[in-house]
């Protein structure tokens, strides 16, 4: 069988499980971001009583801009999933104190449960964030915004030609390769619901939904996919 030519919307780290099979030759990938990220300068952080990042993108953009850790001292630490908590705990030597599922029908409810009612939170997002969180429970309680950096699209990766299966892992990045990937006939595997989602209602397609939203989840559905591509049982 051909090889299958992949597009992934992220940077391979070292120790990416994607990055040993593409080495391997079994597939053909593209992995790149399709957003270009820069930080939004701020001089005060909002008055609060919790901080709430959504992505690692955000913990990087806001930690780089603080001059001492003692500036957020007093705030109690909320990660919107597993791999925010996990930068956030490495660039902070301080674990957060919520720490989300990831996934859009969870992280709300399993949030406001765990705050009290009394308290403010502060979002560190991105200038065309979803706002997910923060839209689903502002009716309860009080919340401050804070940019902390944007994300643009990138028109200098090149997306053209055939792709069997695109791995999009925000809406953003899905928003942007289904626009520049004239003619994308292949499956979808999404990093969570919420992009799954944005694609349903914009682009009026399915995806398959890795429900894990941690990388090595989505490889999981990747080596599904691989395995019903050639087959096997």
């Amino acid at each position: 069988m051909e090889q299958p030519r992949i597009f992934l919307s992220r940077h391979l780290d070292h120790d990416s499980p994607f990055r040993s099979l593409a080495e391997s030759g079994e597939i053909g990938m593209v992995a790149q971001s399709l957003l270009l990220f820069s930080p939004v300068h701020f001089r005060t952080i909002p008055k609060g009583d919790w901080l709430f990042f959504y992505s690692k993108s955000g913990v990087k953009y806001f930690l780089d801009q603080l001059s001492t850790l003692v500036q957020i001292a007093s705030y109690q630490i909320a990660c919107y999933g597993p791999s925010t908590a996990r930068l956030w705990s490495k660039m902070a030597d301080r674990d957060p104190d919520f720490i989300g599922d990831g996934k859009p029908a969870h992280v709300p409810t399993d949030f406001v449960r765990h705050i009290q009612a009394a308290d403010t939170v502060v979002f560190v997002r991105a200038a065309n964030s979803r706002m997910t969180v923060q839209r689903a429970i502002e009716d309860q309680i009080v919340c401050q915004d804070m940019i902390a950096y944007r994300n643009e699209q990138r028109q200098d990766v090149d997306i053209h030609g055939h792709f069997d299966c695109a791995l999009l892992t925000s809406p953003l990045n899905a928003d942007a390769f289904l626009q520049q990937a004239v003619g994308f006939k292949g499956d979808i595997i999404t990093l969570g619901s919420t992009t799954a989602d944005f694609v349903r209602q914009k682009f009026d397609i399915e995806c398959i939904v890795s429900e894990d939203v941690a990388e090595m989840g989505m490889f999981r559905s990747f080596q599904t996919w691989m395995k019903d591509r050639s087959g096997e049982v």
